[in-house]
């Protein structure tokens, strides 16, 4: 009689078991489900990112940089580089004089 009723509750708890397993295997596929949705709207969300926000700041950095370059360079060809031959002259012309004539013109 003991070992009938405890029979009985043996096979209800296996019975509750095997229904709270299905509820938590049912609860995991759905949250794995859940999980691979946000991941993959994530990544989504960071490719339109990519595209309408950082490739147009880049594009419009390269054009700055560009700017910068192409103005050094002009000021390079325009100002540095003709001062650089005056004062390379100056500097020639003041030699071969102290070398003609003798004097140094610094001091001596």
């Amino acid at each position: 009689m003991v070992l009938d009723w405890l029979a009985n509750i043996r096979d209800v708890l296996i019975i509750m078991w095997a229904f709270v397993s299905v509820v938590a295997f049912t609860f995991i596929i759905f949250a794995t489900w859940v999980i691979y949705r946000g991941i993959r709207g994530l990544v989504n969300l960071t490719r339109l990112t990519m595209n309408d926000d950082v490739k147009p700041i880049l594009s419009l950095t390269q054009d700055s940089v560009n700017n910068v370059a192409g103005t050094s360079r002009f000021v390079s060809d325009t100002v540095a580089k003709p001062v650089i031959r005056s004062l390379s002259f100056i500097a020639g012309a003041r030699r071969a004089l102290a070398v003609f004539t003798g004097l140094t013109g610094r001091g001596r």
